[in-house]
């Protein structure tokens, strides 16, 4: 299972549910000024739910800042410390971060002019 990010402008992006998860907790978290809570909770599901154009902008840009200043890289760091401190039969273990996924997510939504997560 997995999520699948259809643009607006006909690109696409995919994680499964291990990547997607850190990743849109990510996201919520850091641009919680546009990513309401029903936002973030449906786009936990792959259910159509829409994320529009200004939203978009505003996303990429608060991300693009984030990796710019090494904020992403950093978070990447301790987020897999957190992970490695965890013992191995620990479900949460199968949840990963990255910067590269999140640079891929940018560029996604920087082309999407909105999108749709199913």
């Amino acid at each position: 299972m997995g999520m699948d990010l259809h643009g607006r402008t006909g690109n696409y992006f995919r994680n499964n549910c291990w990547w997607w998860r850190p990743l849109w907790n990510f996201v919520a978290n850091e641009c919680k000024e546009v990513v309401s809570g029903q936002d973030y909770e449906r786009g936990s599901y792959n259910d159509g739910h829409h994320i529009d154009y200004e939203k978009c902008e505003v996303i990429v840009e608060k991300l693009q800042k984030l990796i710019d200043d090494g904020s992403v890289k950093e978070y990447e760091k301790l987020y897999q410390k957190h992970l490695d401190s965890l013992d191995d039969d620990d479900f949460e273990r199968h949840y990963p971060f990255s910067e590269e996924n999140v640079i891929e997510f940018i560029d996604f939504v920087k082309e999407s002019n909105g999108f749709e997560i199913y």
